[in-house]
């Protein structure tokens, strides 16, 4: 069983030679929807004077900018609106990208974009994952950080499976997931360290951080998948994962849907 500095440092040797390509595909894939930053906290606090705020609002120069500040919010909730519906391809693209390094295997920025094939699947299992983890964050938010690592491989199967059904990958990120919940959460805290150094660099060393801590996790559901990248495998048999995969009997066609 493989940990945490493991899959760091296979990381690490995955990175090695394509960190610029990393930096600027994670970049991206951020802008576009996906779900690619690392999450932290900004060190820049602000606080508010509501009655500066009161006498803006009721100033001349207020209704006269008014006008811009509605155009500027249609395009900010235009732009929110086609980031959600595409996020969810550039989720699956960006997870293969980063599984085409985990497997030491040539990728580019074309990748990014190769699950539009699946638009709208993709978007219903994120409105899907969505609704299920707030569900559970109904009842109490540690049920729904519990529901949160259940499904959290559920992109990474689709990713490499498309023609799989939404509550299938569901499912197998489920079973997937039994009793490797802790591992991901001791991955992820981890990356403390680097994400508090992030915040003295104003947040421009999460550049660097994201891909690497994305291409670990992409590690990790290599290893609780159990198809970890072999080197003696044939390279142009592009099933081969996915024999692994089912071999290993991860899917429970009995398990609930939550």
């Amino acid at each position: 069983m493989k940990y945490a500095s493991d899959f760091r440092a296979h990381a690490r040797a995955s990175l090695a030679n394509h960190w610029w390509l990393a930096v600027g595909i994670s970049f991206l894939a951020g802008l576009l929807g996906a779900e690619a930053s690392y999450s932290g906290y900004s060190p820049f606090t602000y606080r508010y004077n509501y009655d500066e705020m009161e006498s803006f609002f009721n100033s001349e120069t207020f209704n006269i900018m008014l006008p811009f500040f509605i155009a500027i919010g249609g395009f900010v909730l235009v732009l929110g609106i086609g980031q959600f519906i595409i996020g969810g391809a550039i989720q699956l693209g960006y997870n293969r990208f980063c599984l085409d390094l985990v497997d030491q295997k040539e990728s580019s920025i074309n990748r990014l974009f190769s699950a539009f094939s699946i638009l709208w699947k993709a978007l219903g299992l994120r409105l899907v994952i969505g609704i299920f983890t707030f569900l559970w964050t109904m009842l109490f938010i540690i049920p729904g950080i519990i529901a949160a690592y259940r499904y959290s491989q559920a992109t990474m199967i689709m990713a490499e499976n498309p023609e799989i059904g939404i509550m299938e990958a569901i499912n197998r990120s489920k079973e997937m997931m039994v009793g490797n919940k802790w591992r991901l959460f001791c991955l992820q805290i981890s990356f403390i360290g680097w994400s508090i150094a992030c915040i003295f660099t104003c947040g421009i060393g999460y550049l660097w951080l994201t891909p690497y801590s994305k291409v670990a996790t992409a590690a990790f559901y290599r290893e609780v998948s159990g198809t970890w990248f072999n080197p003696n495998y044939d390279q142009n048999n592009t099933n081969q994962f996915q024999t692994d995969y089912n071999n290993n009997n991860y899917y429970n066609n009995n398990s609930s849907i939550y």
